[in-house]
């Protein structure tokens, strides 16, 4: 007859250290279901912290966590291209018109 063996009780502490061993994305799989199970088992009326207070139970809908950024200055659009110097005059810009458009229509495309 095979012997029956007593497993000790899965306690708080190894979870945790069973937890902390997880990729970050595990992790955040993990709180998702346990926070889940958690909804149904606890009453929406009320919880109580631990100093003693009782706040009401929010439901929100989940989101994917986020990192936090630290902002980064934003840059005027009038200044993304400084680095680049002055632009073409007009007198330059009517010049290459006029080179560009030189040769147009070609009579080589109107053989009559």
């Amino acid at each position: 007859m095979p012997e029956k063996t007593i497993e000790k009780p899965v306690t708080l502490d190894d979870v945790i250290t069973l937890a902390t061993s997880l990729s970050a994305v595990d992790k955040i799989r993990l709180i998702e279901r346990l926070a889940a199970r958690l909804e149904h088992k606890i009453p929406a009326s009320a919880v109580t912290a631990k100093n003693g207070s009782t706040a009401l139970l929010e439901t929100t809908p989940q989101t994917a966590p986020t990192v936090e950024q630290t902002p980064t200055p934003s840059v005027s659009l009038f200044g993304i291209l400084a680095h680049l110097g002055p632009g073409p005059s007009d007198e330059d810009i009517d010049e290459m018109r006029r080179e560009a458009w030189a040769n147009f229509p070609r009579e080589e495309f109107y053989d009559d």
